[in-house]
């Protein structure tokens, strides 16, 4: 349609006058319009060897549709005698470059696609789509690549392998059967969490207990990597997610299922589309940690909602982590089918351990072979690596004798110190910055019930009160600013003057008074664009029909009045209906490119949300100004008027509102020294350090235990606020 649509628009331009002549038939536009449909048509039939259809139909067409709007304006504007004589005389040439881009390349890109290596596609058993086929694989490669490879193989426990031991805990859990008569029973030596998993059959339910460092998070990730190689072979298999519950019901009660949802979008880039299809075919198996890390208050309530969740997608497979003190204080319990408790590690293992990693660790075992609080500190696999880590290679007499807790803290301070000294030569932030801002961090973190932490997500409720009044000075100074620059430069009265300054001092209100920050991540164009696309089809159609009225009544009546004002009126509404219907038929393809085929994004950066977010501004101002020029051209309206209302509704638009708060929210933590500017790079630094772990476009700590040790620190001298 838009390679029909460009070289129709393209031969009309080549018949109106003024313009120098070019040296193409008008039979060659149409001979190679037709070529490229039916090239493009051709192509459309061989996509299912390469590409799907619908990305050669709904995607590839996008190439085309910029040159068509511009041939569309360039017609508008030579047909209304807009342009200047000694421009109309290019026009022609200008012509044969958007039919090349609108017409050719399109057909060039097609014919490109399906020479590409073909993908797998799924089985014919599978009742799968070639493009659900590939979002699938785009979901389970996120999970694999944040979960397995950015924490799994990057986790402290890789210098020796730890067997861990197993208990079967069935009064852990509130059965739909009579409780066994041994509730509690040490599993074989062996046996894997995925073995009692799978015991369990379609439809598992499954609770993990351990104590801190106990390996939890580890054994579930275990877990995690053998479903996804399953899923990955078998396209009949759910989809292992990951999911760290900690951000459920941060600021509200919600159902586990809207919350899935918001993660789904927020954590891996799934549209919501998409995202309920699954959810709604139970087509997940859900993989959730962190039961303990919920907020206090609202631990309950989630193990109520999980409940509430499994009653009503019956055949949805979870595994869920706590630990165990905070699972056994709640009043409620999982109405799952088993759970299992990771014991502590045994002398011999962790004996096992030293004689494994050999001489690096000599001078700790010989202190840990009489030292019982040594021994009592490394029975979890997480404090036994840290130790391996932080004490390697020292003598024996150099290990400090102290209690248990203040032997842990030492333990952590001295891994901090450790970390710090690594890749000296690649020191882009001082040891002191370094620790102030990672203690910021993990305050906030832990006072927020954090885990995962998104540059986007900031808000600015981590702010003091008085950095929150700075923040609104800022949000409030930026449309005050751009408003007396634009009353400045535009001629008009004093009084429309003071109605603007009026107009942008409210609107600075607004926005200095907006508490919370919601980048806009997805833009719903098929409703949005749809719903603007269909009113303007009536509205072009009703001033149309209008015209036909005036025309017959002028020739029934014969009225006076309607002879003379007719023509006038006639003009009008032409121009307006002419207008609403090129608005209809932009708004109607580009809605199509929010088709129930949507590709879901293959990879996922640091602070993303917010460059979507941008993106998708972008994108309403391109609406915008196409909606506005056509209107502009067409009823002569006003050029500056019509900048200034594009602007001012680009701006007010709730994907650059979200762009102006978190720019506003940067500088503010920025000028208080309690972040720096470029903070992926920054995180990224302590990622090398390992401190972090990068999870996607997002970072964690490398274990909760250090992030509660950095949240215990009191702050380094911060900078004065501004």
């Amino acid at each position: 349609m838009t390679t029909a649509l460009n070289g129709v628009m393209c031969w009309g331009i080549n018949q109106l006058p003024g313009k120098s002549d070019l040296p193409i038939p008008e039979q060659l536009f149409f001979g190679l319009t037709v070529f490229s449909m039916v090239g493009i048509g051709f192509c459309s039939t061989q996509s299912s060897n390469s590409q799907t259809t619908s990305e050669t139909t709904n995607r590839a067409w996008l190439i085309g549709l910029p040159p068509v709007i511009g041939s569309i304006v360039l017609f508008l504007l030579l047909k209304g005698d807009h342009l200047p004589n000694e421009l109309v005389q290019y026009a022609g040439y200008a012509s044969l470059f958007l039919f090349v881009m609108g017409t050719l390349l399109p057909t060039l890109m097609a014919f490109l696609q399906i020479r590409q290596k073909p993908i797998i596609t799924p089985s014919s058993s599978s009742n799968l789509t070639p493009q659900a086929y590939k979002n699938r694989q785009a979901l389970l490669n996120k999970v694999k690549n944040y979960w397995i490879k950015g924490v799994l193989k990057g986790s402290l426990s890789d210098r020796a392998s730890i067997e861990l031991g197993l208990e079967e805990r069935f009064d852990a859990v509130r059965l739909d059967w009579q409780t066994p008569e041994q509730p509690r029973r040490s599993l074989p030596k062996g046996t894997k969490a995925i073995n009692q998993f799978d015991k369990m059959g379609k439809g598992c339910t499954m609770l993990i207990l351990g104590d801190p460092g106990s390996g939890k998070t580890t054994t579930l990730l275990q877990i995690a990597e053998e479903l996804i190689q399953r899923a990955e072979q078998n396209t009949e298999l759910p989809i292992p997610v990951v999911f760290n519950l900690s951000s459920w019901a941060a600021a509200k009660k919600q159902s586990l299922a809207e919350w899935l949802l918001e993660e789904l979008e927020t954590r891996y880039q799934i549209p919501q589309k998409i995202g309920k299809n699954w959810l709604g075919n139970q087509d997940f198996l859900l993989l959730l940690d962190g039961l303990d890390e919920v907020a206090e208050e609202r631990r309950n309530d989630c193990v109520i909602a999980i409940n509430d969740f499994k009653n009503s997608y019956g055949t949805t497979e979870m595994i869920v982590c706590s630990r165990i003190k905070d699972y056994e204080s709640l009043s409620s319990r999982l109405e799952f089918q088993g759970a299992i408790f990771i014991e502590d590690l045994t002398l011999e293992q962790i004996k096992d351990y030293f004689d494994q990693v050999g001489e690096p660790l000599q001078g700790v075992k010989e202190v840990w072979v009489n030292d019982t609080v040594l021994q009592d500190l490394t029975k979890t696999p997480l404090i036994l690596s840290i130790v391996a880590i932080t004490y390697e290679g020292i003598y024996a007499y150099e290990l400090p004798k102290m209690p248990l807790e203040k032997r842990r803290e030492h333990l952590f301070n001295k891994y901090i110190q450790k970390m710090l000294n690594r890749r000296q030569q690649n020191q882009q932030y001082s040891d002191q910055k370094t620790l102030r801002w990672l203690t910021w961090l993990s305050q906030n973190m832990s006072s927020k019930s954090q885990t995962i932490f998104l540059i986007e997500r900031m808000q600015p409720s981590w702010l003091s009160e008085q950095e929150r009044f700075w923040y609104g000075a800022t949000l409030f100074s930026i449309p005050m600013l751009w408003g007396l620059s634009l009353v400045y430069l535009v001629n008009i009265s004093i009084l429309s003057k003071i109605l603007f300054i009026l107009c942008f001092f409210i609107y600075g209100v607004i926005l200095a008074s907006l508490t919370k920050i919601n980048p806009m991540q997805s833009l719903k164009i098929s409703t949005f664009l749809g719903t603007l696309g269909f009113m303007a089809l009536i509205i072009g159609t009703a001033a149309t029909i209008l015209v036909l009225f005036l025309i017959i009544a002028e020739y029934i009546f014969q009225n006076l009045y309607i002879t003379l004002s007719s023509p006038l009126i006639a003009e009008i509404l032409l121009n307006w209906s002419f207008v609403f219907w090129i608005l209809a038929l932009v708004f109607w393809l580009i809605s199509l490119s929010d088709s129930e085929e949507y590709v879901i994004d293959s990879t996922i950066n640091p602070n993303q949300g917010t460059y979507t977010s941008l993106r998708n501004g972008i994108i309403l101002l391109f609406i915008l100004i196409t909606g506005f020029g056509v209107f502009t051209i067409l009823t002569s309206f006003p050029v500056l008027w019509s900048a200034v209302i594009t602007s001012f509704m680009w701006i007010f638009s709730p994907a650059m509102f979200a762009c102006i708060q978190h720019f506003a929210l940067r500088v503010i933590l920025t000028l208080s020294g309690k972040a720096p500017w470029n903070y992926a790079k920054f995180l990224d630094h302590a990622t090398e350090r390992i401190f972090l772990q990068k999870i996607g476009g997002g970072y964690i700590f490398i274990h909760r235990m250090l992030l509660e040790h950095f949240a215990s620190k009191t702050q380094p001298g911060l900078a004065v606020h501004p």
